[in-house]
């Protein structure tokens, strides 16, 4: 079993970590003991209420039981184990606690909070020695219910294999928000390492990877990576010991390194210049598609053309007489567009000649007279021909109509293509420089923003370093100085 416990109070992290079921299969609070809300974030607010009157800031204690992969505990175990743990950690009998159980990939492993606070002496029980804890703990819950000896970093057998280490959480969390994993980042720099021959080139190789060896300010050697996070070289080398990296690395000049503030610099440089290449990448993009969609435009214009064209209704009403001066003010106030080129010479031969009224057949002489019968249906044949003289009139005129506009269109494929005037151009290359304009204000208020954000980000990584090494140290202080008494 692995047990991994620290004292905690961000309780929208740990509130939302807890409750995840995109990383998880299943998360559900299956036990809690001494508190009010159903919720997980209202339990937590109680053990915060109870802090109010302490000096305490880490007012929760969170644990987390993870058995091997073969081993499944029962109900009973898993209260065993728990009582084991409060046991060699201190926590008051009865103390108030949540219990979190995860399945992931068929695994069951679960987390448990507790409350810090003993509200009847309002004093936290101690949270420091962490790792001490958890080893003892785990080899006593081994023992006890029979589970899979597992190694430890601390007190390890020698009969078993060492334990693999895994990077601290601040800096897992770290990897997370960057999205570069330690233990990647591990086995990259070491197989850089195994396959370098000097340290010029395993330098070499790290800077083709992405990666900037620099002089650290605490310790000998430091690595920068992609995201401008800080890596200790020692602890990213498997299987190295300090001793055989100094050795490797004997050959190097520190004072030539960069320390670790100019690196950052220098890797800001690089970002912004990536950004900017990008940026110029982007602006070719939207210049390109910009010229496919001026084509397009002028190519539908260029097929409009061949479209025949609606007959207007001043075609076909009579033009109204205006004067000399109104016909000249027109012309010059609005260019009249350029006229179709008439047809060709056989397509009016072939419209006349569809068009032309037949001739009238001769005249027969008058028939003898007819019985009175015949002689009515004689009668109605004058006014039968005026109807088909209508009809074949009106014909006569969709037709030259239909020919006219078939004319004026096949005019129209040989007519030249119409210039755009200087103040077409000029508008749309101002539209153009607009859109560019636009473009450069929106691509530098990106770029302000993705600064201001990376740099507050850092600001509040650097702080909450600060404070934790402010408060480990202070606890050792308070540690020394009540051994002394």
């Amino acid at each position: 079993m692995v047990i991994k416990g620290a004292s905690r109070r961000n309780i929208g992290f740990w509130a939302g970590h807890l409750r995840d079921t995109k990383k998880n299969d299943r998360a559900e609070i299956v036990d809690k003991r001494g508190l009010i809300a159903d919720d997980l974030r209202g339990m937590m607010r109680e053990m915060r209420d109870d802090a109010t009157g302490t000096r305490c800031q880490n007012f929760m204690y969170i644990a987390s039981f993870n058995p091997c992969e073969n081993e499944t505990l029962t109900e009973q175990q898993w209260q065993r184990a728990f009582e084991i743990f409060e046991k060699e950690r201190g926590i008051p009998e009865g103390q108030p606690r949540i219990v979190i159980e995860h399945e992931k990939k068929g695994r069951v492993h679960r987390h448990v909070v507790w409350d810090r606070i003993d509200t009847e002496k309002m004093r936290a029980f101690p949270d420091s020695l962490d790792l001490k804890v958890c080893e003892a703990a785990k080899h006593e819950i081994e023992r006890e219910l029979g589970l899979q000896r597992t190694p430890g970093l601390l007190n390890r057998d020698p009969a078993l294999p060492p334990p693999q280490r895994n990077p601290p959480s601040w800096e897992m969390f770290r990897g997370q928000k960057s999205g570069i994993d330690p233990r990647d980042l591990k086995a990259e720099v070491t197989a850089i390492f195994r396959e370098s021959g000097s340290a010029g080139d395993f330098i070499a190789g790290l800077e083709a990877h992405g990666y900037q060896l620099c002089q650290g300010d605490r310790r000998g050697f430091v690595i920068l990576d992609r995201a401008g996070d800080t890596h200790s070289l020692a602890r990213r080398l498997d299987g190295i010991n300090a001793k055989q990296l100094a050795a490797f690395m004997d050959g190097v000049d520190r004072a030539a390194l960069p320390g670790v503030s100019q690196a950052r610099e220098k890797h800001q440089d690089r970002k912004i210049a990536g950004l900017e290449e990008d940026r110029a990448t982007v602006r070719r993009e939207i210049e390109w598609e910009e010229a496919l969609a001026r084509a397009a435009i002028a190519k539908e214009e260029k097929e409009r053309r061949f479209v025949a064209p609606k007959p207007e209704r001043a075609a076909q009403k009579p033009a109204r007489e205006t004067s000399a001066p109104a016909k000249a003010s027109a012309q010059a106030r609005t260019a009249a567009p350029p006229r179709p080129q008439p047809a060709p010479a056989r397509f009016r031969e072939a419209a006349r000649a569809t068009t032309a009224p037949r001739p009238a057949a001769p005249r027969k002489a008058p028939a003898p007279a007819k019985p009175p019968r015949q002689q009515a249906a004689n009668d109605n044949r004058p006014r039968a021909g005026a109807i088909a003289r209508r009809g074949l009139g009106a014909a006569t005129r969709i037709a030259e109509k239909t020919l006219s506009v078939l004319a004026d269109g096949i005019a129209s494929l040989f007519a030249p293509p119409t210039p755009k005037g200087p103040a077409q151009i000029a508008d749309d290359e101002r539209r153009a420089a607009s859109a560019a304009n636009d473009h450069d204000r929106a691509w530098e208020q990106y770029l302000r923003a993705t600064e201001h954000e990376r740099a507050k980000a850092r600001e509040q990584d650097e702080a909450r370093q600060r404070e934790t090494g402010r408060e480990q140290y202070e606890r050792l202080q308070r540690e020394r100085g009540g051994r002394e008494r």
